[in-house]
């Protein structure tokens, strides 16, 4: 306790994945894209703030997790958030429809539906290799979306 520093209720949270393999317990930081925000400030005004972004196929950059071929039926990983999420939803699309030539393209690509349950420590799911996730967690005081992507190492 003496160590950590408070969360700021001003920012919207962040959320990391954490995961084990053969040879590690890693914790990694999910990347951050649109979010809406509300706090109360030290005045007792409550405040808001919202950055609204592009689809997350359209993301310049996302965290990754790296996979052995070892694992590829599935790697169980939880995410984590500064102030656990009242809800968490997560969305998966083809790893090679990132990045495509137009951003209204990648808006009408479907996606697919993860399953994740609510845990203890954190929302518990399984990642497969050749993804990206978008991950949509909800609080009292707003929402926001992370995500990141899977491959083998070889990719």
């Amino acid at each position: 306790d003496e160590i950590t520093m408070p969360a700021d209720p001003s920012e919207p949270p962040s959320m990391n994945m954490e995961y084990r393999t053969d040879l590690a317990a890693v914790t990694a930081i999910l990347t951050r894209g649109s979010y809406q925000w509300s706090y109360t400030d030290e005045n007792g005004e409550v405040q808001h703030t919202i950055a609204d972004g592009s689809h997350i196929l359209a993301w310049p950059e996302l965290n990754d997790i790296r996979m052995d071929e070892s694992i590829a039926n599935g790697l169980p990983l939880t995410l984590t958030a500064t102030y656990k999420p009242q809800s968490v939803t997560v969305t998966r699309f083809p790893l090679d429809a990132w990045h495509r030539d137009s951003a209204a393209e990648a808006e009408i690509l479907p996606g697919e539906a993860v399953e994740v349950q609510d845990s203890d420590g954190g929302w518990v799911m399984t990642a497969e290799a050749g993804y990206v996730y978008l991950v949509e967690a909800a609080w009292e005081e707003g929402q926001a979306e992370f995500g990141f992507y899977t491959a083998f190492y070889a990719e």
